[in-house]
Parts: structure tokens; sequence; C-alpha cells
């Protein structure tokens, strides 16, 4: 039998895992890998690899031998539908809190597959991280087989709904971080700059004039020499964002003329 000292040695290794993954998703998530080096794929593939296989390796310890690890044949199956559902839905929550910067929805199938991929994005970063509990239980047992009986708080009930709770935290960063996105792109096109591509939601820029003064128009009026921003059209209306005056207005195609302009800095 171990003494006290290597088994504490266990549990700190299996806790500093756990720590170390949590952290790396985190930066990640908050867009922040950059500021650690890790954009640089001589830093970050290794990072990767570690959380990577901490968590992989770790939940199939925790698994192995249990009834959960002989369902898992029939319940993936199961929940490839559920998650294929799931995750145009995930997208466009991804892509809205990117938007709400700009006072303005994503438009349904504007974006092509950026939806998906917010999705899929998503649904990972829950998954991944609601495991994190699971895969320190794994690691922890396996370094010490005698620990599940003098832990039991240790046990399923626990780690998943801990898990559950880091799952829909990390999920809540994820849309933070497309709201803080959204922020930084605004203040691109206030400064005069083209906004970059996010998950599937690109901007236009056009050039929209009321052909008389009685026109209707809700919100600001158009701006007469400057491009507005547009995210898609909605049926027969246009919502646009004004750099100049950081409001969103919108008026009906049939009421105005609009014309697509290259960059945002283009004359009209």
């Amino acid at each position: 039998m171990s003494s006290p000292a290597i088994r504490k040695g266990w549990y700190i290794g299996a806790l500093l895992g756990v720590i170390f993954t949590a952290t790396m998703i985190c930066l990640l998530c908050a867009g922040l890998w950059p500021a650690i080096g890790a954009d640089d794929p001589r830093i970050g593939a290794p990072i990767a690899i570690l959380s990577f296989g901490y968590l992989v390796a770790g939940t199939v310890l925790a698994l192995r031998h249990t009834t959960t690890h002989r369902a898992l044949p029939w319940l993936i199956p199961l929940a490839v539908p559920l998650a294929a559902s799931l995750i145009p839905w995930l997208g466009m929550l991804v892509q809205r809190a990117y938007l709400s910067s700009f006072s303005v929805r994503p438009v349904s199938g504007e974006g092509g597959l950026g939806d998906v991929h917010a999705g899929i994005w998503m649904l990972f970063v829950f998954v991944a991280t609601s495991l994190l509990p699971t895969a320190y239980l794994g690691w922890a047992r396996f370094l010490d087989s005698s620990m599940g009986a003098r832990a039991p708080w240790l046990s399923w009930a626990p780690a998943v709904a801990l898990g559950t709770g880091i799952g829909v935290a990390f999920s809540l960063l994820v849309l933070l971080t497309a709201a803080r996105s959204g922020t930084e792109n605004r203040q691109l096109a206030v400064t005069g700059k083209d906004i970059p591509e996010y998950f599937g939601v690109g901007a236009e820029y056009a050039c929209v004039a009321l052909p008389s003064k009685d026109a209707p128009y809700y919100g600001n009026r158009p701006p007469e020499n400057a491009p507005v921003v547009i995210f898609g059209q909605k049926g027969d209306r246009v919502e646009y964002w004004d750099p100049k005056s950081h409001r969103k207005a919108s008026v009906r195609l049939e009421d105005a003329q609009v014309r697509l302009v290259p960059h945002i800095y283009s004359h009209c």
C-alpha cells in the first residue's frame, strides 16, 4: 500500500492536470492564446495534445469497467441526432451574441456553414469542459486505486453535476467572447476599417439612397456620403448600421436604392 506522501502526490498531480486543462480551454475560449504565444504551432500544439490527452485518457479511465462504458456503443448513435439538431441553434446563439453589438440579428441562411462551425465549436467546448471532473476522477482513481473507498464524494453524481455547471459556464464564456469580438469589430467600422468575418457573419458595405424626401425609413436616415454596414437582407427590408451615428436603422428595399461597395471607406 502506498504511503500518504505518495498518495498526496497523486492527488496533486491529477488536480494540476485538470487545472492546466481547464485554464488552457478558458484561454482558448476567451481568444487569449496569442497572449501566451500559443498561436505559434510549436507552443500551441503541445498544449493542445497535453490537454486533449489528459481529458480523453482520464474520461476513459473513469468509464472503464462501468455500465456506461458498456452502453457507449448504443448511446453514441442516439446522441448524434440530438447533437446535429443542436448545432445550428448553438451557432445562431454565437452569431447573435456577436451581432448584438450592432443591434441586429443574424439572417438565416446568409452565413453559409458559419453557424454550423460556430455550433460545433460551442458544443465541443461544452462537452470537453463538462468532462473535466470525470477526467480528474478517472486519473485520481487510476493513480491511487484505493481513492474511491476513502473519498466517496468523488462519485458520479457530483462529477456529472459539477461538469454540467462547468460546461454551461464555459459556453457562456464563448458567448461573451463573441460579444466582445462584435464590440471590437464595431470599433473598426467606426475608425473606417473593414470588418473581418466571424463564424460566417460577414459584413457588407452599401450606399443607401432615398429617392424622395418622403420615403419611409425606420430609425436614422441613411447617410448620403458614406457607406453603411449591412449583414444580409431580411425579406423586403434591409437593416443597416451606421458607423457615424453608431445606430441601427432599416428601410424597405422598394423605398430605397441600395448599392453595394467594396469597402467601408468607399465613396458614395
